[in-house]
């Protein structure tokens, strides 16, 4: 499980000190249904939460994908002990990342 989960992400400039982890995610309509009943339950709060935590957001309503079949790209980077993470369409990085999805 682990060696299929480290081949789904692409390290870019590794070593470097701009070094990303990059992967691909793609929705899943099973998890956006269990997400959105969840959501009337709790009265919003888990939509909330969602969006404080957005990585969480990306992990329950969509699936691993490769990055040539990505709808939703997320971008980690690593400067000292803090990690930042951001999240694009796959559209906005489709042209920068395409080098690396062969």
């Amino acid at each position: 499980s682990e060696n299929i989960k480290m081949k789904e992400v692409k390290i870019i400039n590794q070593g470097l000190e701009d070094e990303m982890e990059v992967s691909g995610y793609r929705p899943c309509l099973w998890k956006m249904i269990l997400v959105g009943v969840g959501a009337v339950c709790s009265g919003g709060l888990l939509l909330l939460l969602l969006y404080w935590l957005p990585e969480w957001g990306v992990k329950s309503t969509c699936t691993h994908t490769s990055l040539k079949d990505a709808h939703t790209v997320l971008l980690r980077t690593t400067v000292g002990k803090q990690r930042s993470l951001s999240i694009h369409s796959s559209q906005e990085c489709r042209s920068h990342l395409s080098f690396y999805t062969e």
